[in-house]
């Protein structure tokens, strides 16, 4: 009788629990933007985005993971921050790398470790682009940018809040990447900026 009680009640808390969980929505994440930023005029005749990042999709890679992948973002700058403004070389923005890694960290164990909420796991994302400027298929000039990020979390954090994590850290990046793309845009091809 007394192991009926218990697995009654045991069954009850699980059910609670999961019922608890189904209660906290996911959060949704807007895309990420440039708008905010004038666009860039460039006398090219277009501008192409080639990713050549694959992501393994395995650990310790976690960028499949996140709501907006790093090397997605790429596309939707390049359509928010440059322009075509007419000429005869062809631009081509090519993502190089867009990945996010987790590494576990060392956590106090025992009675200790119980009691305490430590950092347990750093996450890494870099964003590596080249854009390259060709013209009667040869290239002319060339610039790259990386930008990369690192953020750790406590034991406690849970499946939505690493979410935000993720999202953060990749707004951060882009940003991040954002103005150090612009400053060579402007440096490096300047004789291609209106």
């Amino acid at each position: 009788m007394f192991l009926k009680a218990v697995r009654v009640s045991l069954i009850a808390t699980v059910s609670a629990g999961i019922a608890a969980c189904a209660q906290v929505p996911p959060p949704t994440f807007p895309e990420i933007t440039f708008t905010d930023k004038p666009p860039l005029q460039l006398t090219v005749n277009s501008i192409e985005v080639i990713d050549e990042y694959t992501p393994p999709g395995r650990p310790p890679n976690v960028e499949h993971e996140f709501p907006r992948q790093p090397a997605s973002v790429v596309a939707r700058w390049a359509s928010d921050r440059l322009v075509a403004a007419g000429g005869t070389a062809d631009m081509r923005v090519i993502v190089k790398d867009g990945a996010a890694t987790e590494t576990k960290l060392k956590t106090k164990k025992g009675l200790s470790g119980l009691v305490t909420d430590e950092q347990s796991k750093r996450y890494d994302a870099v964003l590596a682009v080249r854009i390259e400027v060709y013209e009667a298929g040869f290239e002319r000039a060339f610039t790259e940018s990386e930008a990369r990020r690192s953020q750790t979390v406590p034991q406690s954090i849970t499946l939505n809040d690493r979410d935000m994590v993720f999202y953060d850290m990749t707004k951060a990046l882009a940003r991040d990447f954002d103005t150090e793309m612009e400053r060579n845009i402007r440096q490096f091809l300047g004789a291609y900026v209106r």
